[in-house]
């Protein structure tokens, strides 16, 4: 959108895919798009690169990206999760998406759906297998306070230093009953401190799948 006007980005454009799931603008400048199933474009100025799994990317289906403290990203696919930085991709197989960076510099992401961090070269399970409610994380997100927050199936986690609160589905949003497929996955950091949640499918006695 500029100057009143949309331009649009497509495969009769220059795009790999039509479909694509995520976007990303770096502090370069770049503009950083995923993709379905074409893998990963990086959109300058009169130019426009992909990145594949032949050219290094974990895999081609990318659905989360993030710029990291150091200026590197990160892509969450569902086949893993890769880290560019100097022009070189490094891997991490046995995790996916999404992918997230917060202010300290740990890096949250999903194994086998559950919860989990990179704090070194390895990543591992945030919680143990007993706490089953961090299963199925669709989102994440830090807001100005320094919590960070988990979408996953039955609602919301806020995570503060060692402190974790659930917020359940049923209650942040009114309905009568849990739903576990619920998903909150859009977030917005409101500059007066408040934060907007977008979530995408219908609760009980809702006709619209879509709230804030």
């Amino acid at each position: 959108f500029n100057g009143g006007q949309f331009s649009r980005f497509d495969a009769k454009t220059g795009l790999p895919d039509d479909e694509m799931h995520c976007v990303c603008a770096d502090h370069e400048g770049n503009i950083w798009v995923g993709t379905a199933r074409s893998g990963l474009v990086r959109l300058r100025p009169r130019t426009l690169v992909t990145y594949t799994v032949q050219d290094g990317l974990v895999s081609d289906d990318v659905c989360s990206i993030c710029e990291g403290r150091a200026g590197e990203m990160w892509f969450g696919t569902w086949g893993g999760v890769s880290r560019f930085a100097d022009e070189r991709f490094t891997n991490y197989p046995n995790v996916s998406a999404p992918v997230f960076q917060d202010h300290s510099g740990v890096v949250w992401l999903v194994m086998n759906g559950d919860l989990a961090w990179l704090r070194s070269d390895q990543p591992e399970l945030f919680a143990p297998k007993e706490w089953p409610l961090f299963h199925d994380v669709m989102s994440m997100y830090q807001d100005r306070s320094g919590a960070v927050w988990a979408a996953v199936g039955c609602g919301l986690w806020r995570l503060r230093g060692s402190r974790c609160e659930l917020y359940a589905l049923s209650n942040l949003l009114g309905a009568a009953g849990l739903v576990r497929t619920n998903t909150i996955p859009h977030w917005v950091d409101e500059k007066l401190g408040r934060e907007y949640l977008v979530h995408t499918n219908a609760l009980p006695g809702q006709s619209s799948p879509v709230g804030i």
